[in-house]
């Protein structure tokens, strides 16, 4: 008796999933001679005869279907809408100078918090430098712990200091944003007012035309 005689093909019904088209049956074939169990070496040798068929096109299509795709997310930073007419729409110099200063001082704070976090990191490479010193050198190892317990309360000291400042500069950054969106608020009653003061004029000039 032949390999293909001793195969039986078994279809397993799949389940259908929605409003899905009737997808192919997937069929199993296995040998049915001698069903028994077996051991390792046997089991190798059977599985060269048992053949595993999977419509692979049919399961591909049917992931295509059901594949759900995910909402991209377009999240855009702040823009603040510029006048199209500076003439018709000027900043005045008092805005303009409570801008420049907000500026300088948020440029201050980020240099400020740039030394400080470059003194921070420095602290932190003398902090190593010393447990290293702790293993290696013959000083005294109290003496050694007390710069190393200094130097740590330093540095918890400078990084309290820094979130203070982290937190003020973000606050600053609020403060700058708030400020814009008011000028934009500012901008769009001053064209309102344009666009009445011109609706206004046409509808007198038609008034004497008449």
């Amino acid at each position: 008796m032949s390999d293909k005689e001793n195969q039986t093909t078994v279809e397993l019904p799949r389940r259908e999933r929605g409003n899905e088209k009737p997808i192919e049956q997937t069929k199993f074939t296995f040998d049915t001679l001698n069903f028994k169990p077996l051991d390792d070496t046997q089991l190798v040798q059977k599985h060269k005869k048992s053949s595993f068929i999977v419509n692979t096109s049919t399961e591909q299509k049917r992931n295509e279907d059901t594949k759900e795709t995910e909402p991209e997310l377009n999240i855009q930073p702040l823009k603040v809408q510029h006048r199209q007419n500076k003439e018709d729409m000027p900043i005045s110099s008092k805005e303009k100078q409570e801008v420049e200063a907000l500026k300088d001082e948020l440029f201050k704070l980020e240099n400020e918090n740039k030394g400080h976090q470059e003194f921070v990191a420095l602290l932190g490479m003398q902090i190593e430098s010393l447990r290293s010193e702790l293993n290696a050198d013959s000083r005294s190892v109290q003496e050694i712990e007390k710069q190393i317990e200094s130097l740590s309360e330093e540095l918890n000291e400078y990084e309290e200091y820094d979130k203070e400042l982290t937190s003020t500069l973000e606050n600053k950054n609020e403060q700058g944003i708030e400020f814009m969106l008011n000028i934009k608020k500012k901008d769009e009653i001053i064209s309102d007012l344009l666009n009445q003061l011109s609706e206004t004029k046409f509808k007198i000039s038609e008034i004497q035309t008449q």
